[in-house]
C-alpha cells in the first residue's frame, strides 16, 4: 500500500528531503487517516507479520498497535545501542550489496519496503544454515 494521507492537524514540516513531498501534495492527498486505515485493514489482520525499518513512527502515525512486527532497526542494532539506529541505506549496502535511497526527490517507500523484506530473508536464510 503506497498512499499519501492528508493530515488531520496543521502541517508543520513536509520533511521534503526524506518524503519528496511538498505541502500541496500532502494537503491534497487522496485520503484521510480513517480511509487509509480502512484500506490497510483490507490487506492485513492481527496475524499479518509487518516487516519494515523503524516502524514505530509509522505505527504511531496510523494509531495502530500490532504485535507481529519485524523491525530491521531492532534486528540489526546500532553498535552504540538505542536511541541510535543503523540507516536502512547502510543495511541494504552491507547485507544486500545494493544502493537504495539515491533519488533526489526523497525516499521511495516501495524500494524501502522491498529492501527490508530482502534483508530479513537474507537473515532468516543465514540462520537456517
Amino acid at each position: 500500500m503506497d498512499v499519501f494521507v492528508r493530515p488531520e492537524n496543521t502541517l508543520i514540516d513536509c520533511n521534503t528531503r526524506f518524503s519528496g513531498l511538498n505541502a500541496d501534495q500532502i494537503l491534497h492527498a487522496e485520503c484521510n487517516l480513517d480511509k487509509a486505515r480502512e484500506r490497510l485493514f483490507e490487506l492485513i489482520n492481527s496475524e499479518t507479520i509487518l516487516i519494515g525499518h523503524s516502524l514505530e513512527s509509522d505505527l504511531r502515525a496510523l494509531r495502530l498497535v500490532h504485535t507481529r512486527v519485524v523491525d530491521t532497526s531492532i534486528v540489526f542494532p546500532h553498535r552504540l545501542g538505542p536511541p541510535q539506529k543503523r540507516a536502512l541505506k547502510t543495511l541494504a549496502s552491507e547485507i544486500l550489496q545494493i544502493i537504495i535511497q539515491e533519488e533526489e526527490g526523497g525516499h521511495d517507500s516501495k524500494e524501502d519496503a522491498l529492501a527490508c523484506m530482502r534483508i530479513m530473508l537474507r537473515k532468516v536464510r543465514a540462520v537456517e544454515c
